[in-house]
């Protein structure tokens, strides 16, 4: 039977868990988890060092005390960049940005902007300029979707609540009642370069014709937006008037992008089955995300579930490229009742010369809601996963509805050892942290 490890039992995990961003963290052989107490505003940073089997609160006199949620990027050196909106109690959702030092285990003060308006959904990437990437939800912008930019080196803001998705804009079907709703990204290394992105329209806008629609972009240096791809079929679509290509049971649908070199790059999905409910897929982009492939395979990336069965995938993928292996890991739903009873993790070693239908998937169910006590079918599972790939390990966090209907946050590591070409699913340990914070639609 699996223990799981308490870091602190009255608090949540620090991010808006619908970006699918955050959760526990690597820096070398350390793990990092950022969770927030349920009482308070403040943000505790735990660090562990024998893979999360014990957790130690640092530097608590200096921690954040003013937030809502936080996101944070690692500079592949000593520094975790971490940024947060400020709490309703200060009049305004305001920008902050803080460092916090992995080789003295201590928070820098932070900067604080008081011209921008924080949404949810905020995600984070540290550039190999030196500057901050900071992409959120945001009235600000005419799409409701923007970016900051903080400089590192020089401790300032150089950008504010500019437009993030001004493709969209230009599309004839577009109108300001139109909603994004989430966004997720990935840069191209650590520290990075090019962040690939991708954004969805909500499914009760509107304009019929731009409910549901996904868009991709790229953010390159000197603060470009380019390659602008909207999926194909999912708006300006009359006949269709709510395109339901890609539907999870609850935002997001899409993952955050995996970077898997020389222009690979990968987005897992969740995709609505033809005969109901959703499985496992994922868009290939193998020109930097100037165009993109559907994997059409009948079960997605997932050849142990039947599409239309009701075992399906309950939310968005995440997926890892491990230099040269793809794995996905997402929360599994048996026989369509909710939350999720199970955990499957699929791989390939796949040819991105061929399309993804042509891959070849194993997959194992890493975790099963049995495997913790006192859960009952159809009460207690997984809803809302995070994914961090470290190595040669997962580590994966997921919502967990458990006894008494109480909401906690799971860590787990999964290695990615291989014993005849599946994923053993080796568990090294837990945390439990309490629930996410932020909102989900």
């Amino acid at each position: 039977m699996i223990t799981p490890v308490e870091i602190n039992s009255a608090a949540e995990w620090a991010a808006d868990y619908s970006n699918l961003q955050q959760g526990a963290f690597a820096v070398g052989s350390t793990l990092y988890a950022m969770v927030r107490p349920i009482t308070s505003e403040h943000m505790h940073m735990y660090s562990s060092t024998n893979q999360g089997l014990t957790w130690t609160l640092e530097d608590a006199a200096g921690e954040p005390s003013n937030t809502t949620g936080a996101a944070c990027s690692y500079d592949g050196a000593n520094t975790v960049w971490v940024a947060w909106g400020g709490p309703p109690s200060e009049g305004g959702l305001f920008l902050y940005v803080a460092a916090f030092d992995t080789a003295t285990n201590t928070w820098g003060t932070p900067f604080r902007n008081e011209l921008v308006d924080v949404g949810k959904m905020l995600s984070v990437c540290f550039r190999s300029d030196g500057t901050l990437f900071m992409g959120y939800l945001s009235p600000d912008t005419s799409s409701g979707l923007a970016y900051s930019i903080f400089d590192t080196i020089g401790s300032i803001f150089t950008a504010l609540s500019v437009e993030l998705a001004p493709g969209i804009l230009t599309l004839p079907e577009y109108s300001a009642n139109v909603d994004i709703e989430t966004m997720v990204l990935a840069g191209d290394a650590i520290p990075a370069t090019t962040i690939y992105y991708a954004y969805q329209t909500s499914d009760v806008s509107a304009i019929p014709q731009m409910q549901n629609g996904i868009f991709f972009s790229t953010f390159t240096a000197g603060d470009a937006i380019t390659n602008f791809f909207t999926v194909p079929g999912q708006i300006g679509t009359p006949s269709q008037p709510s395109p339901q290509a890609f539907e999870a049971q609850g935002p997001p649908f899409m993952g955050p992008p995996a970077v898997c070199g020389a222009g690979n790059v990968v987005i897992p999905m969740a995709q609505l089955s033809a005969a109901g409910g959703n499985y496992a897929s994922l868009y290939v982009s193998t020109n930097g995300g100037v165009s993109w492939t559907l994997d059409t395979a009948a079960a997605g990336i997932d050849p142990g579930v039947t599409p239309g069965a009701a075992d399906s995938c309950w939310t968005a993928p995440g997926a890892f490229w491990s230099g040269s292996k793809l794995y996905c890991v997402y929360a599994q739903l048996h026989g369509g009742i909710t939350p999720a009873s199970s955990i499957r993790v699929t791989s390939t070693t796949p040819d991105f010369a061929d399309p993804p239908s042509t891959w070849t998937w194993t997959a194992t169910t890493a975790l099963d809601y049995t495997n913790i006590p006192g859960m009952v079918a159809g009460t207690n599972g997984f809803t809302f996963p995070n994914y961090t790939l470290a190595g040669s390990e997962i580590l994966f966090g997921t919502d967990v509805t458990g006894p008494g209907n109480s909401v906690e946050a799971w860590f787990i590591i999964l290695s990615s050892a291989t014993a005849g070409g599946r994923l053993m699913g080796t568990f090294v340990g837990f945390v439990t942290a309490g629930q996410c914070s932020g909102g989900v639609k």
